[in-house]
């Protein structure tokens, strides 16, 4: 019954270190502003945190739940101000777009 326990309890810290191995991936991504792929893998990521402690009552050490889930949070902060960065540059060139447009209209207008 011991080992059994134990099992369920390493089960349930390589989900982390696979939901932490998820993460990194999408910082990686997101460096390359592959967003559709930080998108997969950030579903897939919840889809396995969903699932670290199925048992009922077998919990890892807090310790190691701590430390990964600790590292995780500070991955998803990168990614997040990554995020951050590429849609403050996203609307950037949409406002100088926006911009150009509106001066070519009133050129148009003045020359019309």
């Amino acid at each position: 019954m011991e080992e059994a326990v134990e099992m369920t309890r390493e089960a349930g810290l390589e989900k982390l270190r696979e939901a932490l191995d998820l993460t990194e991936r999408m910082l990686a991504e997101a460096r390359r502003d592959n967003w559709e792929r930080v998108q997969w893998l950030e579903n897939r990521r919840h889809f396995i945190l969903r699932r670290c402690f199925d048992v009922a009552g077998v919990l890892p050490s807090p310790e190691a739940v701590h430390e990964l889930l600790h590292r995780i949070m500070e991955v998803d902060r990168k990614v997040a101000s990554r995020v951050t960065q590429a849609r403050d540059e996203t609307v950037a060139v949409l406002q100088a777009l926006n911009q150009g447009r509106n001066a070519t209209r009133a050129y148009r207008e003045v020359e019309g």
